[in-house]
């Protein structure tokens, strides 16, 4: 089972954080809702270390997802599951395969690149796909300023130089491990039928000033889910 961070009172809301990320990520936004809900906020796979991981091996969303399953498969329910970045693709993993029912859903920013197929997107998916190949590349050459891509392609351009230097580092010392996470994201495949057997709230956010892929990725979610 993973680990996490459990605080507050009420129903039942798991947050996921983002790669890199951990539980602390979500503190000042669980801090808010603590009166109201029963925060659980999940450490993902290697994030409750101190420092990443010596060696870092692939994985793949589904297997990720079905080890959240574990850890909060026994919560009293019901369970609202929100949830960022890679954290949103895992939580839309988790209610498509099923095997937990959460009541709703809410993700921000969601990096499903490949749902661009179902919106007939391939051209946008290509140029997505384009820079990332180049941040992971970067990355397995060695190079130590690689992260900054892939931060200033979701931020903007010179939003990895506006961070304070802890965070600059943070990402360096992080990056090999989020180079696995987008290699398991664009491994991932999804189906109309798949997203429409997800039938509880989903609520879609991106940023007016992301890039047009987030846009793109939240309406195709939202069209696809019968309650989106």
């Amino acid at each position: 089972m993973l680990t996490s961070e459990v605080y507050g009172q009420g129903p039942t809301l798991v947050l996921i954080h983002g790669s890199p990320g951990n539980a602390r990520t979500w503190q000042s936004v669980g801090q808010c809702l603590a009166d109201r809900f029963t925060i659980v906020a999940v450490n993902l796979p290697d994030y409750d270390q101190a420092g990443p991981p010596d060696e870092v091996k692939p994985r793949e969303t589904d297997a990720v997802a079905e080890q959240v399953e574990a850890t909060i498969k026994n919560l009293p329910g019901p369970i609202a599951l929100a949830a960022h970045s890679y954290g949103a693709n895992i939580a839309l993993r988790i209610a498509i395969r099923g095997n937990i029912k959460p009541d709703r859903l809410v993700l921000f920013e969601p990096v499903t690149v490949n749902v661009l197929t179902l919106a007939g997107e391939h051209d946008l998916r290509h140029q997505t796909k384009a820079v990332f190949d180049g941040y992971i590349n970067q990355s397995q050459k060695g190079d130590p300023l690689a992260v900054k891509t892939m931060i200033d392609f979701w931020f903007g351009v010179g939003a990895f130089e506006k961070f304070p230097e802890p965070v600059q580092s943070y990402l360096v010392s992080w990056s090999p491990r989020n180079v696995a996470d987008v290699q398991a994201g664009f491994r991932e495949t999804f189906t109309y039928e798949g997203l429409a057997a997800v039938d509880c709230p989903v609520r879609v956010v991106y940023g007016t000033k992301s890039p047009k892929v987030t846009r793109v990725v939240a309406e195709t979610i939202a069209g696809a889910t019968p309650h989106g």
